[in-house]
Parts: structure tokens; sequence; C-alpha cells
């Protein structure tokens, strides 16, 4: 077999800036093969890949269309009954202000969400919406060994593991960025992530991740670049400081949280004001004249058009 996990990574980050991976499907024709130079089966795997990724994945690895016809498709439930999306609206207020709040709150909010009720209720959501066999589960609440439930509105934020999410490192002081988030959260217990570019820069970088997966650190604010592959059970929260680049990254990215099937939390600060009306069809009619668009629909020509028009 030759498989290739993540394979929403292909499309996702194989367009922008790992370019190898779209080498994947040629080099995998060309090099897996068994010692009587048959072709082997190929295995993707992904959680949380959209049909137009799974379409893109297949152009990308040069999946024939006779080869479609014997392909072997299984999209299972992906439903977290354990994980609660919640959108903290952060207009016209100081964001790291907001999240620090949030971030002070977390036993609290955790309690609210530590209720049989609530429980049984998003359960039958789930049962009645999306899937059929579904049963209660209370294991997702936190109890004690006598099977009461535990008071978590007393405990603080560094009694929990969390990840903030920020879209940039933001090394030149971008608010944004990591490192003004990591500079001012409210936290005792705290370590950075990102991809490092220096030596010294790296060995930093290493010794953060080391003490956040070895439970030396309860939190860790990090780019996108943490996770993929980590399955550390215990993380209670994940806090997306800018709303994610897509929908595929904001599941991926959430579902970090909450991987011991315990109630857990993705929480995602929004400014309505950030927002801009966009019609996709008038803007490409209105840019005809772009030659890297008329080119090749890469995310990198259509960043280039859409920072031309708003700077």
């Amino acid at each position: 077999f030759l498989a290739i996990d993540e394979a929403h990574c292909i499309s996702e980050w194989g367009h922008d800036f790992r370019s190898t991976y779209l080498m994947l499907g040629k080099n995998s024709q060309r090099f897996a093969k068994t010692k009587s130079e048959k072709a082997v089966s190929l295995i993707g795997l992904t959680a949380t890949a959209s049909f137009d990724v799974l379409a893109d994945i297949e152009r990308e690895l040069q999946i024939q269309h006779n080869d479609v016809a014997d392909a072997i498709i299984m999209i299972e439930n992906t439903i977290r009954p354990e994980l609660f999306f919640r959108v903290i609206d952060v207009t016209g207020r100081d964001r790291m202000n907001e999240l620090n709040i949030n971030f002070s709150n977390f036993g609290h909010n955790l309690q609210k969400l530590n209720d049989p009720t609530l429980i049984e209720k998003s359960q039958k959501h789930h049962h009645d919406n999306f899937n059929e066999a579904e049963q209660f589960n209370q294991n997702i609440l936190f109890k004690n060994q006598s099977g009461e439930l535990i008071e978590l509105s007393a405990k603080t934020q560094n009694d929990f593991y969390a990840i903030v999410f920020c879209p940039v490192k933001g090394q030149g002081g971008h608010e944004s960025g990591v490192d003004f988030v990591y500079q001012n959260l409210n936290s005792s217990s705290k370590g950075f992530f990102y991809s490092s570019e220096t030596g010294e820069e790296s060995k930093d970088v290493q010794e953060h991740f080391e003490n956040f997966t070895s439970d030396r650190t309860q939190h860790i604010v990090c780019t996108k670049a943490f996770g993929m592959g980590i399955d550390k059970k215990d993380i209670r929260s994940t806090f997306h400081y800018v709303y994610s680049g897509s929908l595929e990254s904001l599941v991926q990215e959430a579902g970090r949280s909450g991987r011991d099937k315990k109630i857990s939390e993705a929480n995602i600060l929004i400014s309505k004001s950030k927002y801009i009306k966009f019609d996709v069809y008038k803007f490409f009619s209105e840019n005809k004249d772009y030659k890297l668009i008329q080119a090749k629909f890469t995310r990198k020509a259509l960043r280039q058009a859409f920072e031309k028009r708003w700077n």
C-alpha cells in the first residue's frame, strides 16, 4: 500500500507553500510499485475535506477516470457530540481584552456545559438530524468516581489545556500575530509555536512545543502549523483569535479540543466590521485583464488580485 495521511493538505497547502505535495501523484505512480513493478493500492485519509477538496485531491494525485471506477470512497460520521462551538462577538471591542476575559472564565464556561439536561438536548439534536443510531452518552460529562458531577466553575484557566490559533507569526508586532497574543495572554503557563526560520528560533519553538505536549505548560499560542497529527487528548478548548482561513481549517483546528471525549469548547472571535460583502461573479467580470487569473486559478493569483483591489 501507499498511504497518504492528512490528504487534504495536498489541496489546502500544496497550492500555497508546500508545492512538493503536488508531486505526490506523479511520484507515487512512478516509484510506489512492488518488486515485480506492479502498482500498489493508494490510501488517502482525511477527516476535513469538502467535496471540492476531494475533487482536487483526485486531480493532483493523477487518479485516472478508469481508476475512479474501482475506487472505494468511505465517508464516515464526523459528528463530535462533546465539542461545543461558541462565537464571541468582538465588534468595536478590544480583541485581546475579550480573549482574556473569556480565557479567565474558562471553568465557568465549561460548567455551563457540564449539564446532563443540556447534553441530552444536544445529543437528541444529533440523533434526529444526523445519526439515528447515536445513543445518549453521559460519559462526556465530568464526574467524580462516585458518579457525581464535578464543579468546574471554581477552576481557573491554568487548570486546563488550551490552544489559541492566530493567522500569522506577527514578529513585526502584528496585533493578530502569535507574538503579540502570547505576550498579552492572561496565563501563568504558556508557550508559542510556528514555523521557524533560524536555528536559535527553532530551538525556542521546539522547547515550547515539547513543554506543551508533555504537560509542562497548559496553553500554547500558535499558527495552523501546530497540531497536524498531534493527538493530545486532554485539550479542553481552542480559541481562534481571528476566524480561520477556510471551513476545512476551522474544523481541523477546532477538532484538537476534546479528543478524550469529554465536554470541550471551540471558541471563535468575530468582528462583524471586518467582513466585506463580495460578489465573486462581478469581481471576475471586472478583472478579466488579470493575466494571472486568466492563465491559472491559483490561490496566489487570487490573493494578488484581491490585494491590488483592496490593498
